[in-house]
């Protein structure tokens, strides 16, 4: 292909310095895409990384909520049970007032969890946008370098 470009240069008779010039405009115009489009596909393959990272925080998330669920029925199973083996019973006095206590102190640690996954999750998000957005002004750049480097070879300065 170089060796067309330098062979276009010389046959519409400018020479070996319009032969040299082809082909260093067909090797910067080459470049330039290619570099353009590998920007864009690894900017890409990280924001689909955020993406998949993004889904894995909500779904800890989640598994963080189920662990708090499940230790809060083995407490409030072991609290009964104290209680019972006191001759109390589950549903009255300091026993209602425990169990309550510890529903409540395991609904704020599930909100709290849910929460920071929502945010981990955004976060992860956001970061994925902003490297579409970046792989996209990279392929922009690249075309719009081209179509300069372009111009300048056919208006003959480089």
């Amino acid at each position: 292909m170089a060796e067309l470009m330098i062979i276009g240069g010389l046959a519409a008779g400018g020479g070996a310095t319009a032969g040299l010039t082809g082909l260093i405009g067909g090797t910067a115009i080459g470049g330039s895409l290619v570099s353009a489009f590998s920007q864009k596909k690894a900017f890409d393959m990280q924001a689909r990384q955020s993406e998949f990272n993004a889904k894995l925080e909500r779904l800890e998330g989640r598994r963080q909520s189920l662990d708090i669920s499940r230790q809060l029925e083995r407490d409030l199973a072991s609290q009964n049970a104290l209680f019972a083996a006191r001759g109390g019973g589950a549903g009255e006095g300091s026993a209602l007032a425990v169990a309550g206590e510890s529903r409540s102190a395991a609904s704020e640690a599930i909100d709290n969890a849910r929460f920071n996954a929502s945010v981990g999750a955004l976060g992860r998000e956001q970061q994925a946008s902003n490297l579409k957005a970046q792989g996209k002004a990279a392929l922009i750049k690249g075309v719009t370098d081209v179509a300069i480097t372009g111009a300048k070879l056919a208006g003959g300065g480089v």
